[in-house]
């Protein structure tokens, strides 16, 4: 087991060293993430827990099981940026120049072939970093995992002056395309005196030019969700502390940081008590006809016991085995690209004591928790929450997935408070239906955050006068 992606959570790999293909299953007894593991072959598993004293749980390859300790990630550490490179040098340099041009951050590196294929694994870096030709050497799922890191709100950095990439490397990720690389002009030669060469770049519909110099871009951002996703002309060891770094390293998770404060907005959690009257219906109609032949002898003792259990329901402690998922809040935010990200709310009842499981959309990525402990246990086509506790205690899950909203079920209903100046600010609510596997079949409440268009802001130019008060 070692830290994966942005080190707050854990991959677990599992290597088959047989001549047959074998079953690996991840998690606790009767709710575990499975998956083929061919022949000769390593398969990963993604833990992500919070909260103190995370569950041991349970790997199993076919016949065999063992316990896997999963350590929650410390809580007083801040979330390093990540640089995703096959380079061995060059670490201390960029991050003296992230803290010359906005706070200082760890910078943590991440060898290309070890990204996750998993966004959720990424998710609490607020800052990515990454060449071009490691992009276009990436899985298809690698690169959907960076996409979805923007989306869930953090700030991807693409130097597409750093090595090869054909045209459309970057036109599902950034809507940016690449041409062939061009001496940098006088201007940006002039802000950059180590740049021998920059990228020529188009930007698509979606993407906007931040940054030009000597009439063409040099910097092109594409919001995408809580985030977004940059593209640089030159090498990130081109840059200087000047305004083209600062523009394109400087990050901020403001609308993160507003849907989270959204969602802080639900009803308090309260208690569980009732919840055994969730018993299955098969259950209920035993008790019912027992109760019934013991009412034709003796009428006063059934009323009794009719009258003690539905008391028992009301106050005791749930009894049932299950996590029970209650109510789930949701808001969704359009990245642009015709789906959305859907932040999720979801209160969940523990019915019985010990280690229950419930099915979480695949690609979920953890945010927060309240109170207690958890853990999400992932693999890119499933996931499962595992939730320890005592019967009747309660759990909030907070957590973020691509998905794409219902039909509206209503009309729009004021608008979103307190919200940092850009496209979110002030954009408009409209109920929609909400899709079962988000809200693990809970009743729920959907929001479609309808942002308010606005012209794109002029483009920073390289070598212009500044502009007159």
């Amino acid at each position: 087991m070692t830290p994966a992606g942005d080190g707050a959570g854990a991959r677990v790999a599992v290597a088959n060293r047989s001549v047959h293909a074998l079953h690996a299953a991840l998690g606790v007894e009767g709710a575990a993430v499975d998956q083929p593991a061919p022949a000769y072959a390593t398969v990963d598993f993604f833990v992500h827990c919070l909260g103190v004293a995370p569950p041991d749980l349970r790997l199993r390859l076919d016949g065999d099981t063992e316990a896997v300790a999963v350590p929650s990630p410390p809580t007083d550490a801040a979330p390093p940026a990540l640089w995703i490179t096959t380079a061995s040098t060059g670490r201390a340099a960029l991050e003296a120049l992230l803290g010359a041009v906005g706070p200082a951050i760890e910078l943590r590196v991440v060898a290309p072939a070890d990204l996750p294929p998993l966004g959720s694994a990424l998710r609490l870096a607020p800052l990515v970093l990454v060449g071009v030709a490691d992009v276009a050497a990436l899985q298809p799922a690698e690169r959907a995992a960076l996409a979805d890191a923007a989306a869930f709100g953090a700030t991807v950095v693409v130097a597409a002056g750093e090595g090869a990439g054909a045209a459309d490397t970057l036109e599902a990720l950034a809507d940016v395309r690449l041409g062939v690389p061009a001496p940098p002009g006088p201007a940006l030669g002039a802000a950059l005196p180590r740049v021998t060469s920059r990228r020529i770049l188009s930007a698509g519909p979606l993407a906007t030019v931040r940054v030009e110099a000597d009439g063409a871009p040099v910097l092109v951002e594409r919001p995408l969700g809580l985030g977004r996703v940059r593209v640089l002309a030159t090498p990130l060891t081109d840059l200087d502390a000047g305004p083209l770094a600062r523009a394109a390293l400087q990050y901020d998770t403001a609308a993160l940081d507003g849907v989270l404060a959204w969602l802080a907005g639900a009803p308090p959690l309260g208690d569980a008590r009732g919840a055994a009257l969730g018993w299955a219906p098969w259950m209920w109609v035993g008790a019912l006809l027992l109760l019934g032949l013991v009412a034709r002898r003796w009428p006063r003792l059934a009323a009794g016991l009719g009258g003690a259990a539905l008391l028992g329901a009301a106050v005791a402690p749930a009894v049932d085995a299950a996590a029970r998922p209650d109510a789930a809040r949701v808001l969704f935010v359009p990245t642009g690209g015709g789906d959305a990200v859907a932040a999720v709310s979801l209160d969940v009842s523990l019915r019985g004591g010990g280690v229950r499981g419930l099915a979480a959309p695949a690609g979920a990525a953890f945010e927060a928790l309240a109170p207690g402990t958890a853990c999400l246990v992932s693999t890119p086509a499933d996931a499962r929450w595992i939730l320890p506790g005592a019967p009747g205690d309660r759990r909030r899950l907070v957590y973020f997935a691509r998905a794409a909203p219902g039909a509206p079920v209503g009309e729009d209903e004021g608008a979103l408070p307190g919200w940092p100046p850009g496209p979110l600010a002030g954009a408009a609510l409209r109920p929609v239906a909400v899709p079962a596997d988000l809200a693990a079949g809970a009743p729920a409440q959907g929001w479609l955050a309808r942002p308010v268009a606005e012209a794109p802001a002029p483009p920073l130019r390289l070598g212009a006068p500044p502009p007159t008060p």
